[in-house]
């Protein structure tokens, strides 16, 4: 039967490989309904704080004009990307 060690070494290995493959098949299936879900609305806004309008003007400097002040909720439970968003933001000079 092997020892208990193997076992949770191919059983990993199995549950890796089947939870990349249901990654896959959503990731496939998102982009053939154009669907978005929160992770993609989060990257793309951060993609879009990063970016400038015509003008040259930073879009995250526009939107710390608008929104001077950023409360954060929960703080504690924030994922890496969204770090990553209110770093973004604090950046451009909103208030935390």
């Amino acid at each position: 039967m092997g020892s208990p060690k193997a076992l949770v070494e191919v059983g990993g290995r199995a549950l890796g490989s089947l939870a990349a493959d249901v990654l896959d098949r959503y990731q496939e299936e998102k982009a053939r309904l154009g669907a978005v879900d929160f992770e993609d609305m989060q990257l793309r806004a951060l993609d879009l704080l990063a970016g400038r309008n015509a003008a040259g003007v930073p879009y995250a400097s526009l939107v710390a004009a608008a929104l001077p002040f950023v409360v954060v909720d929960e703080f504690q439970d924030t994922s890496p990307l969204q770090f990553r968003l209110f770093e973004a933001l604090r950046a451009a000079g909103t208030e935390v």
